[in-house]
């Protein structure tokens, strides 16, 4: 794992610091309080024993006592000291990484894969909580541990330490040579987690498609070879892991075994005292209680590292917005595009567009499906930046503007509108929690949705569902409509209107928007020439360009939404 990635995340505990500090010097003090007992204990066993005095073996052993309980009391108040802090850095860090979707280009989301997003926010984070406790909570304080305890042993017996120190090689080579199967194992088990966890998502959403198609004994059966794979992969993770932790504890025992006969032949030799023994054999025992949770905690560390290195991956990615300006602007409806040259990739997609919508007019712009003209939508909105030409609201040039208010002034209703669980009155006043029941009713009735919505069980407050699978697509797509409208925007874009609402129901919406809105203008997107007849201008987007249509009512010298008038 990189250095510089360490480097990145000790700043999200940048105001935690001093914390950390004191209970660095607190498990230090932890020390300070075991140091003693092996003193004790071989005073016990060479003075106190053998003169048969009970009231000094009393006094001893109540001290060891009093430092065993003291220590572990340290032990729990650092360990909660770390835990808060460990936390609020966690916090911070999904922040940062909910907070970088945001900022990040829109056609990040359109390339990648939405699933990997999710799992690095929220399962890779909670790997990396995993790590960080485990290293902070138990690992560096029970190293800061065994460094004092190991002093203690020297200064007990230098030659019974050099001894047990000749097991640190082969304790080295297990640790390095487990530890990178280790890794390799953790990763393929997340890979394998990920693929169940989206297998199950994709179930979900598309059970109507796996009934409709009577497909539900061969997913399950694609379901099921993930599941065999996720099973393989968390079994062979959890034998290595297993088995890592076995190791240490083997070579932790084999130390004592190794105290025990060499520092026994020391005593029948008269070389050492019992007590001496006896007293490195405790220390030896303190030791060994901060070893076994180092062991233990070194897979929950291994398994974190990549997941450490997954995360800031994505809060270094760039994440340059296609404008940059910061002016806001009193935005009348008025948007222009001049020679706009756009593509996705080398091909070029869309080439010198040049249209004009302007307020208190509708704009049809029809289309085959894949033609580009939702990505017209797109440009407008300013999710994507052409190669050439350039876009101007109300003449002020795109790069001078501030977007995200500008997108506060435009209502867009999408041809598979997102609807998010909850209510009717969550989904149309998303994005705008201060609106009120008269703004929201207004809006119902502009989007003619307010007979339905009445007929609902609790009305506003109806369930909708997951996605909205409670309501009919028309229904959904009226609920995006009393969305857009509850701004008062000055530019309407409705986009495929005509999927869920016939002709009929897009000419009532545009006469209640334009009797309602002051010359709002309105962008009519549609593979359906029947708009034709409801737009004051109409644009046919072929091949990459947009041809105005012949004898269509913007070639008239007929006022704005003349259109619509004339179909009375």
């Amino acid at each position: 794992m990189r250095f510089g990635v360490w480097r990145q995340y000790a700043q999200f505990y940048r105001g935690s610091r001093r914390a950390l500090v004191i209970s660095s010097l607190v498990s230090i003090s932890q020390v300070l309080l075991l140091v003693p007992i092996p003193l004790l204990v071989r005073n016990a066993f060479d003075e106190a024993i053998p003169s048969g005095q009970v009231r000094p073996l009393v006094v001893l052993g109540l001290l060891m006592l009093v430092l065993q309980l003291a220590s572990a009391g340290s032990s729990l108040w650092t360990r909660n000291v770390i835990l808060r802090t460990t936390k609020t850095a966690i916090q911070r860090l999904r922040e940062e990484a909910l907070h970088k979707l945001y900022i990040l280009p829109r056609s990040v989301f359109s390339s990648c894969d939405q699933g990997e997003l999710h799992d690095r926010v929220v399962h890779e984070t909670e790997r990396v909580d995993i790590m960080t406790n485990a290293l902070l909570s138990e690992f560096a304080p029970a190293a800061v541990l065994s460094l004092g305890v190991s002093v203690v042993l020297v200064t007990l017996n230098w030659r019974l330490f050099l001894v047990t120190v000749c097991l640190v090689p082969a304790a080295y080579a297990a640790n390095r040579l487990l530890g990178r199967k280790v890794r390799a194992s953790v990763r393929l088990f997340h890979r394998s987690f990920e693929q169940f966890s989206r297998g199950v998502l994709f179930v979900v959403r598309a059970m109507d498609l796996t009934h409709v198609r009577a497909a539900e004994d061969w997913e399950f059966r694609r379901q099921r070879r993930r599941l065999d794979e996720l099973r393989e992969t968390s079994g062979s993770m959890s034998v290595l892991v297993a088995g890592f932790a076995a190791t240490q504890q083997t070579l932790v025992a084999v130390g004592g075994l190794v105290v025990l006969v060499v520092g026994g032949v020391a005593v029948g030799r008269g070389v050492m005292t019992l007590g001496q023994l006896l007293s490195f054999s405790a220390g030896l025992v303190i030791l060994r209680s901060q070893l076994l949770p180092m062991a233990a905690s070194l897979p929950r560390i291994i398994e974190g590292g990549p997941s450490l290195t997954s995360v800031f991956d994505l809060l270094n990615e760039p994440a340059s917005q296609p404008y940059e300006g910061r002016n806001s602007i009193d935005f009348k409806g008025s948007i222009s595009l001049h020679d706009v040259c756009f593509s996705y990739s080398d091909e070029p997609f869309l080439r010198d567009l040049s249209i004009d919508l302007q307020p208190g007019r509708v704009t049809a712009i029809v289309g085959e499906n894949g033609s580009g003209k939702s990505t017209i939508a797109g440009l407008i909105l300013g999710f994507y930046r052409p190669q050439s030409g350039r876009l101007d609201a109300d003449g002020v040039p795109y790069d001078a503007i501030d977007l995200r208010d500008l997108r506060r002034s435009i209502g867009v209703v999408a041809q598979d509108p997102m609807i998010i669980p909850g209510s009717v009155w969550e989904n149309i006043t998303y994005g705008v929690p201060d609106a009120g029941p008269e703004e929201v009713a207004e809006a119902l009735r502009l989007a003619m949705a307010e007979e339905f919505v009445a007929r609902l069980p609790g009305g506003l407050a109806a369930d909708v569902g997951e996605g909205g699978t409670f309501l009919s697509g028309g229904q959904r797509q009226r609920i995006a409509v009393a969305r857009a409208l509850l701004r008062r925007p000055k530019l309407l874009i409705l986009d495929e209107p005509t999927n869920h609402l016939d002709d009929e129901g897009v000419e009532h919406l545009m006469r209640n928007v334009i009797s309602a809105h002051d010359r709002v203008a309105i962008l009519l997107i549609s593979h359906r020439t029947e708009v034709v007849a409801l737009a004051d201008e109409v644009f046919r987007l072929e091949a990459g360009r947009l041809l105005r249509v012949a004898g269509a009512p913007g070639g008239t010298s007929r006022p704005p939404s003349a259109a619509l008038d004339a179909r009375e």
